[in-house]
């Protein structure tokens, strides 16, 4: 099996298929249309413009996709004690170097006024750290001696003010 990044581009509700868009395949991007919908995935996420996951059996079978993660393009705001609440969310990668360390900087779309709480998860239970959080942004780590050369993503929150 093979997971690629995606971007959902529609959603057809009638048959439980999508159309998404898989950028950076070969030399152009890709539209895939009727993609099966994996029962876990929220069909509330399946809007215009987030970010998914699509499983392939193999690189030539792109007709037996199907989707198995969607990363919310929210902006979700919560009233708590009296002020406003943001959440921003995000999936980024991190490359591993020849020692299995490797690390990544986020850029907030929007700053919080004060410094958010940012939570992160690796693919495959990946172990990161969080580090330099600021109100525009934050750096994450990872060191895992025997992932040497590889590629890590990571689904992470941002909630602050």
């Amino acid at each position: 099996m093979i997971n690629v990044v995606c971007t959902i581009r529609d959603y057809n509700a009638a048959d439980d298929t999508c159309t998404v868009e898989i950028q950076g395949v070969g030399i152009i991007d890709l539209w895939v249309d009727g993609v099966a919908v994996a029962p876990t995935v929220s069909r509330g996420y399946l809007v215009y413009g987030a970010s998914g996951v699509l499983s392939l059996p193999d690189q030539h079978r792109l007709c037996e996709a199907s989707l198995i993660q969607v990363v919310p393009p929210t902006n979700l705001q919560t009233l708590q004690g009296g002020s406003v609440q943001r959440t921003l969310t995000g999936r980024t990668l991190i490359t591993t170097d020849g020692t299995g360390n490797g690390s990544a900087t986020v850029t907030f779309s929007s700053a919080f006024t004060t410094a958010p709480t940012v939570s992160l998860l690796g693919d495959n239970l990946a172990g990161l750290t969080v580090s330099t959080v600021s109100t525009t942004g934050f750096t994450a780590a990872l060191t895992k001696p025997g992932l040497v050369h590889a590629y890590v993503w990571f689904s992470w929150s941002a909630t602050g003010t």
